[in-house]
């Protein structure tokens, strides 16, 4: 299964404006909320606590698959706030795509030096 940085983003985003109402308390993530399907949200899922961007609490493989997390890392909050916006996000995807190849470091290179760009056009 291909990775896809839409997805990606769109769980970080998620994670994140998940508010708990208790001290501990802990997500649980319902892949058939994503348009791209159980299976590849719940392998996305996966990839981002692989990468450490995400906290898991718990998993379960009951057909559909079962994770739970308490919350992101500064790792990910990090990553999700580079590519929140959604000019740099294109823009970074626009970049990534015309070189044919990526990893989550490249892709948060490419959207730190938009920020830059930004930036320095401000001044």
């Amino acid at each position: 299964m291909k990775r896809d940085l839409d997805l990606l983003r769109e769980m970080l985003i998620r994670v994140e404006d998940f508010t708990p109402s208790n001290v501990g308390e802990v997500q649980k993530l319902n892949f058939e909320e994503f348009s791209e399907g159980a299976p590849a949200a719940y392998h996305h899922a996966l990839l981002l606590v692989e990468a450490r961007l995400l906290r898991q609490y718990g998993r379960y493989q009951n057909g559909s698959g079962c994770i739970y997390v308490d919350g992101m890392t500064m790792q990910g909050h990090d990553f999700l706030d580079a590519i929140r916006d959604h000019k740099i996000w294109d823009a970074t995807k626009q970049r990534v795509w015309a070189v044919g190849g990526w990893t989550l470091e490249i892709v948060l290179d490419v959207a730190r030096s938009e920020i830059k760009r930004l930036l320095t056009d401000m001044l």
